[in-house]
């Protein structure tokens, strides 16, 4: 019920209501609808009534204005504006506010009828309260006000008599006349309330915030557990003096929160009432919100105790040490089962292979000094198939892929380019999660000028081909192609002897074909096919064509496009609307964290542009503004997605499984030091680590039947430091929201913990399957469920952001390319990423242990 004292600002004793001055007897019918039973109150802001609501048949109270305001405009919209801030507010200690009125002219509002006293009466009647009712009082207060601040308002004038206790003795927060939104007052509304009950920035007319409420807040608390008022005036230029020399065997924590509420300095005050209620003995804010029925807001959720404390140096220890032991076992299968160590890298260091590439081009006409140039190591996925289908030696460790180190038949390949220009790698052509950089397609060979070979990992020629210039003389002279022979390591003589009708048509112009077979020093290839083109009697092709590259839809350039199947489908289209759908329609209800959302999208956008913009081949013209539109596009793209997916899972998981977000919540208020948050990320690691050896397991396992680990979506031929290092932050990042929604929606849905389990592990089983088909049904059928489990046990134990630390792990150990063999050239991007990830759980480590770590260490 509302308060009927004095105006706000002005000071006084309650009057009692005088019953020549009512202006309604019982029994009055108002507005057709109310009917008076009784006055309640009457103070300088209006009258109260208890009243029947005939039409609901229940109790109600109805405020009026006093007669001399009720004409006031600005009074009417003050009276209006109550209105507006209290019905936003629902909470069980919050008095709920009905609606606006009017009789003959009168306007009033009708609100929840609380049969009791306000604080202000209990106090004035019992001196002080209890300290176990005390108590009660203080956490339903703050719930209470914790609710006022979820919407975004501030109440501005909390004071015991605003307060009021029912018959039961529960807290009704009421009086919202005040109430309104930090940004929406004017400098002359900062200073409105009641000065007894104000903080010194508001009374100086600076600013009023949340931290003036928690003033006000630790104002009122002081009151109920002293009886006492913390000043005897409005002046606050001396402090006030503690609880306990009123009141003895007052508890230590009580005395505390209330004296940090009182702080002088809004920044050393509590950031929120759940930090308050936190900070009470006992306090338990998500219980609370929870057993109210009510969503704790994000706030709420960052402000919570797990009650854990911080992790214990030892265990700590422990934890680095199971990633640390990870990341030497993945480094040790990785020089197993990766195909670059296997097929000969360590000898082809990149300027190795661009001073070779540079001889063939030389050797082939194509002299000219490139302004722009550009490479590319890519693994030969058309050979790698074929020896697959066609196994010489399975179940043999080294059987398979033996003979990979002498470049024949190429299971590697090395791309170069060069044009008269500078390459702006400007197009989307084959699979790139990051855009601009330069491959066999990007930018397209179509300027005259541009020419390219492919080698294998010992500078041999594969393929050749060049742009010819749209002028030129003609020449009837047929080619050289000794030197093309030469450069291939092929027997000339020995292919010119067996000329054959040619079946290739060159990407672009040509005058001239000719084609020959010939032997190939290899038992996989022993003879290959030699396509070449020229035009005005210059080479302008030359292709050597392996068993595997044969056919009708044989390609140009070795391009390795996954397809779209079901399961990319589903990853691509269906779960990102799905989400976009849940997030609409959870901000339709009002209960999104688009504060959360805007700073887990910003940092995303900043990563993702970081990633392209060091990785990316930049130019000095205008083509660098589409360059720049790329990267910003890509950047926005992942950005909103994981916005997306993030609005869509958040407000349910907060309702529902609000533990599983602390650490996240405290992350996003940057609290980056949070014992919880370090422990969240630690513990994060090194499950990641543990799980990333199911990923090696499910290409390369079992090892009575071992496999070669193909490139991942072309990521283990990729070694630039700074692409190994962003990737798994981006990616994972990415990639773990997906999941993590896809996880959450399981169990929404299912509403039972084992079947959303068993649902989540089978849709992703699926998923993995359609986009990576099984060639080993046992092995699958054990990995993946198990690596699927684990996720899900970390998510629903310690919750999204030790979630999205398990992700990080799988790229800096597994998608970078990592292996023991830290020495060769290509190591250097991987070792970096392995570097970062040792070096974030060793913080991590510390922060869990609140800085305990080092401390111990050093002793």
């Amino acid at each position: 019920m509302p308060d009927p004292s004095p105006d706000p600002g002005v000071t006084g004793a309650y009057q009692p209501p005088a019953r020549e001055a009512e202006r309604f007897a019982p029994g009055a019918l108002l507005a057709g609808r109310y009917r008076v039973v009784a006055p309640l109150g009457k103070g300088g802001m209006g009258e109260v009534y208890r009243a029947d609501d005939l039409t609901l048949g229940q109790p109600v109270a109805l405020k009026f204005l006093p007669p001399h305001l009720a004409a006031d405009p600005d009074r009417l919209a003050r009276f209006r504006r109550e209105v507006a801030a209290a019905r936003k507010v629902s909470h069980p200690h919050v008095c709920r506010v009905y609606d606006i009125a009017d009789d003959g002219g009168q306007p009033f509002l009708s609100m929840e009828f609380v049969d009791g006293e306000d604080l202000s009466s209990v106090l004035k009647r019992l001196g002080r309260v209890p300290e176990e009712k005390g108590l009660d009082i203080a956490r339903e207060l703050c719930a209470a006000l914790a609710a006022v601040h979820d919407q975004g308002l501030l109440h501005r004038d909390l004071k015991p008599a605003n307060v009021m206790l029912d018959g039961r003795g529960r807290v009704r927060l009421t009086d919202f006349g005040l109430a309104a939104g930090a940004d929406d007052l004017s400098a002359t509304e900062v200073r409105s309330g009641t000065p007894l009950y104000q903080a010194p920035e508001q009374l100086a007319g600076r600013e009023v915030t949340v931290r003036s409420d928690i003033y006000a807040l630790g104002l009122v608390l002081y009151e109920v557990f002293t009886g006492r008022r913390a000043f005897p005036d409005a002046r606050r230029d001396t402090p006030p003096s503690k609880p306990t020399s009123h009141v003895t065997n007052l508890n230590p924590a009580v005395e505390a929160v209330i004296l940090r509420c009182l702080a002088p300095d809004p920044a050393n005050r509590p950031r929120s009432a759940a930090e308050v209620l936190a900070g009470l003995p006992g306090g338990d804010p998500l219980a609370a919100a929870l057993a109210a029925g009510r969503t704790p807001s994000p706030q709420l959720v960052a402000d919570a105790d797990p009650g854990d404390g911080p992790m214990r140096p030892w265990v700590a220890l422990a934890f680095v040490a199971v990633v640390a032991a990870g990341v030497l076992v993945t480094g040790w299968l990785g020089g197993l089962a990766l195909l670059a160590p296997r097929a000969g890298m360590r000898e082809a260091e990149p300027a190795v292979m661009r001073h070779k590439a540079r001889e063939v081009l030389a050797a082939l006409g194509h002299d000219e000094p490139p302004a722009g140039a550009g490479y590319r190591y890519l693994g030969n996925h058309d050979f790698l198939d074929h020896r697959r289908a066609h196994d010489p030696a399975p179940g043999v460790w080294d059987g398979r892929w033996r003979g990979l180190e002498d470049g024949r038949p190429p299971a590697m390949l090395f791309i170069y380019r060069v044009a008269r220009d500078p390459l702006a790698p400007t197009n989307y052509h084959v699979y790139r999660e990051t855009p601009g950089v330069i491959d066999a397609l990007n930018p397209p060979p179509l300027d005259p000028g541009m020419a390219d070979v492919t080698l294998d990992l010992r500078g041999r020629l594969l393929r050749y081909h060049k742009v010819s210039d749209f002028l030129g003389p003609e020449s009837p002279a047929p080619a050289d192609w000794r030197l093309a022979f030469a450069a291939a390591g092929l027997d000339f003589a020995a292919f010119t002897a067996n000329p054959v009708p040619p079946r290739h048509r060159p990407p672009l112009a040509a005058d001239a074909r000719v084609a020959w077979e010939g032997p190939y020093p290899d038992p996989a290839a022993d003879r290959v096919r030699v396509e070449a083109a020229s035009l005005g009697g210059r080479p302008v092709y030359f292709a050597v064509e392996f068993p595997w590259d044969a056919g009708e839809k044989a390609a140009a350039y070795p391009v390795n496009r996954p397809p779209m199947n079901p399961g990319t489908a589903v990853l691509l289209y269906g779960l990102p609307l799905a989400a976009v759908g849940l997030a609409v329609w959870h901000w339709r209800a009002g209960r999104t964290d688009l504060a959360g959302a805007a700073r887990l999208a910003g940092v995303l956008f900043a990563l993702w542009f970081v990633r392209w913009a060091v990785t990316a081949v930049h130019v000095t013209d205008s083509r660098e503004e589409l360059l720049l539109e790329i990267g910003l596009g890509a950047a926005m793209y992942q950005a909103v997605l994981a916005a997306a997916f993030y609005l869509a899972l958040e407000p349910v998981v907060r309702k529902r499984w609000p533990w599983r977000l602390v650490g996240w919540s405290r992350l996003l208020a940057g609290r980056v030091r949070d014992p919880l948050v370090g422990r969240d990320v630690l513990v994060g690691l090194a499950a990641g680590t543990v799980l990333t050896l199911g990923f090696f397991h499910r290409l390369c396992g079992p090892v009575w039947a071992p496999e070669l680990l193909d490139p991942p979506a072309l990521g283990e031929v990729e070694f630039d430091p700074a692409w190994c290092v962003t990737r798994p932050l981006t990616t994972g990042v990415g990639a773990g929201f997906l999941y993590f929604f896809l996880t959450f929606l399981c169990h929404w849905v299912c509403r039972d913990q084992r079947v959303g389990a068993a649902a989540a592990v089978l849709i992703f089983t699926a998923l993995v399957l359609s986009t990576n088909p099984a060639s080993k049904p046992v092995t699958v059928a054990l990995t993946i469920p198990a690596v699927s489990l684990g996720f899900q046990y970390v998510a629903l134990r310690f919750g999204l952001l030790a979630f999205l630390a398990a992700l990080l792990p799988v790229g800096w150990l597994f998608l970078s390319g990592w292996s023991l063999d830290v020495r060769a050239w290509y190591a250097t991007g991987p070792n970096l990423g392995v570097a970062v990830m040792l070096a974030l759980t060793l913080y991590a480590a510390h922060t869990a242990t609140g800085g305990r770590l080092l401390r111990v260490a050093a002793d």
